[in-house]
């Protein structure tokens, strides 16, 4: 409902009409909506229902439009005309099941009118872009299961990524304002990344680039649990002398992605003859040399997406839950070939 005149309609900055810790205030505006004189009301943090049922009840319902933006139906929320939940499209914190009669504020908004909860689902829809119903392509076990199969937003991003980036506007005007990278691989553009003197171009270059390869590998290295498979001789070999099994490679991998602050990458790779695990943070890759430290340089052979945007749809901020059980969909037959080619 704000798309278009987002940050004009409602100003969250200088406000005019918001009272926050005053009992004389609130009181005025119960008055105000009991009188008539104020007819329209926002509730955001409070729920006066909960501790006034009959007075705030029968005057909200006086009141033109009103308008809750509790993340649940709470008591204030079930007599106002419209219920915003106030949660980022893209995080999974007050993350709300929308109902009849509910919208959200918050950009992109969700209505009833396209009948889900997920935004990205709304967002596409309003791009026009083809969302039909298509079978996942991965299997009905581990990480990608039944819910996913149900997800146009997977099978779009899955099917679109690399060409929408590929032609992505920030990315190619910054690779034409670095012309001596122009043409050249994206692992030889981010080798020599830091050669490029404007920020703002290397910035581009280096989140729009990264995060199309860095995805493009993630991508790559997943297969139905059906088809994982498991190392080559030679890998399996090369992690056992590395990390001592294969297990305490698992938990050593599982340790590093469930630490990585915020967002960023997990990755197996290969530096100096040995494998290492490290993590990267943003759209960072251990190919970026000069941005990463050098401790965190390689030759990526693995890796995993910890961005929560990667998993919250069906693990909420669980990543734990969502590395488990991205093991069993790793296609080692890929991971194998990327140590073969070392």
């Amino acid at each position: 409902m704000l798309l278009g005149s987002y940050g004009t309609t409602i100003d969250m900055v200088n406000h005019s009409n918001q009272y926050q810790g005053s009992d004389v205030k609130t009181a005025e505006v119960l008055a105000g909506l009991k009188s008539g004189s104020i007819s329209a009301v926002i509730f955001y943090g409070v729920n006066p229902v909960y501790n006034h049922s009959k007075d705030w009840s029968e005057a909200i319902k006086k009141a033109k439009v009103s308008v809750s933006f509790a993340s649940n139906k709470d008591e204030t929320a079930s007599v106002c005309q419209y219920v915003c939940p106030d949660n980022h499209y893209l995080e999974s914190w007050n993350d709300a099941e929308p109902r009849k009669g509910l919208y959200q504020f918050t950009q992109p908004t969700i209505s009833n009118v396209f009948n889900t909860r997920q935004a990205q689902v709304t967002l596409l829809t309003w791009a026009n872009a083809n969302i039909a119903m298509e079978k996942d392509p991965f299997a009905s076990k581990g990480i990608f299961s039944q819910k996913l199969q149900a997800s146009p937003f997977y099978n779009f991003m899955r099917n679109n990524w690399a060409a929408a980036l590929g032609t992505d506007d920030a990315f190619n005007a910054a690779l034409e304002k670095a012309p001596k990278l122009k043409g050249k691989p994206l692992e030889e553009i981010f080798a020599g990344i830091t050669a490029v003197t404007d920020e703002s171009v290397r910035t581009a270059l280096r989140n729009h680039g990264g995060g199309h390869w860095n995805h493009t590998f993630f991508w790559n290295n997943l297969t139905p649990t059906s088809s994982s498979g498991a190392p080559s001789p030679e890998l399996l070999k090369a992690i056992v002398a590395s990390f001592g099994s294969m297990d305490d490679f698992k938990k050593a991998f599982n340790e590093t992605a469930t630490k990585r602050f915020g967002s960023g990458w997990a990755w197996l790779i290969s530096a100096n003859g040995k494998l290492r695990i490290t993590s990267t943070a943003n759209q960072d890759n251990p190919l970026m040399k000069g941005i990463v430290p050098d401790v965190d340089l390689g030759t990526p052979l693995l890796g995993l997406d910890v961005w929560e945007h990667a998993y919250y749809l069906y693990y909420q901020n669980r990543r734990a839950d969502y590395i488990n059980a991205w093991w069993s969909v790793i296609n080692w037959g890929e991971v194998s070939r990327n140590f073969a080619r070392l």
